[in-house]
């Protein structure tokens, strides 16, 4: 009898666990949350939900992001091979929003003038191939889809930021700011969004790497330098994302950095415990103790 209990637990559990895991909010780019089973997600094309019975069929060009109902994570199954083959190839990227959007436009905060650069929506594969990662935290590789956003071509100045942190004028105000603390940099971020009255923000993670690997936008990240990103450093998930946002909490937050280190493919350098596969450790060294620079982001549907 007992056995039998045991296997009936087991069984419903199973069966919740099994149910859970296919329940999504599907976030609309209007703000509507929409709740319920996932039936297929086609990153490109659309996002198939039921909702009370009924299936529904919504076009990704109408989603903000997917995500696992409870959990904070980005749901993803892959139900079709990629446009660009089955192997993934760092890097590797395919451009697929072409609505009508400025090329770029500039603000001016505190003084300073910020261009922001269009970077067109896609999919690209995110992550390095596995070489030395199990100390960089970028495995595994992973299918990625961003909506169309802006990137500042500019990193925030040390004005800007004293500015919004209420604090005393630096003597050289037209420096990058830099700080070891993420919380700062972010309370940045967030009163520049307050002075401007549009949800200017640091990039996620997918959005930075996304960005970095534009041809046109290589020259905007400096030599020796490490951002900030939003996401909570964790490792990546292998299922495919759109808009992902990374994890709900976390212990460190991610920087990333062009030219220090394995350059693109690196990431936070606090959890790298062996430098020995980096060419000038005290460049390395310089930079974390010197912190994480801001770029600011801005969607592209918040842009007339």
């Amino acid at each position: 009898m007992k056995k039998l209990i045991f296997a009936l637990v087991a069984l419903i559990m199973c069966g919740f666990l099994t149910a859970r895991a296919d329940q999504v909010k599907v976030t609309m780019k209007g703000g509507t949350v929409i709740s319920g089973e996932l039936v297929e997600l086609d990153a490109l094309d659309h996002v198939t939900v039921v909702v009370a019975g009924v299936e529904t069929i919504i076009p990704m060009s109408q989603v903000a992001s997917v995500d696992r109902l409870g959990e904070n994570e980005e749901y993803t199954t892959p139900t079709k091979k990629s446009k660009l083959g089955k192997k993934l190839i760092s890097g590797e990227y395919e451009v697929t929003d072409n609505a009508s959007y400025p090329d770029s436009f500039v603000v001016k905060v505190e003084g300073q003038e910020i261009t922001m650069l269009l970077v067109r929506g896609g999919t690209f594969t995110m992550g390095f191939d596995g070489r030395h990662s199990w100390n960089m935290q970028t495995e595994p590789m992973h299918r990625v889809t961003l909506s169309s956003f802006y990137i500042s071509r500019q990193l925030v100045n040390r004005g800007v930021a004293n500015a919004m942190l209420d604090e005393k004028a630096p003597k050289r105000p037209n420096m990058i700011w830099r700080n070891t603390n993420w919380e700062k940099a972010n309370e940045v971020a967030e009163g520049i969004a307050e002075d401007l009255r549009k949800p200017y923000r640091l990039p996620t993670e997918a959005e930075w790497e996304y960005a970095a690997l534009q041809p046109e936008l290589r020259g905007i990240y400096p030599r020796k330098m490490l951002e900030w990103c939003s996401d909570y450093l964790a490792e990546y998930d292998s299922a495919e994302q759109v808009n992902p946002k990374g994890p709900n909490n976390g212990r460190l937050h991610v920087l990333r950095s062009y030219t220090l280190g394995r350059n693109l493919w690196q990431r936070n350098f606090a959890t790298v415990k062996n430098l020995f596969d980096i060419i000038n450790v005290s460049e390395v060294s310089q930079a974390l103790d010197e912190g994480g620079a801001i770029r600011l982001v801005l969607p592209a549907s918040r842009v007339k």
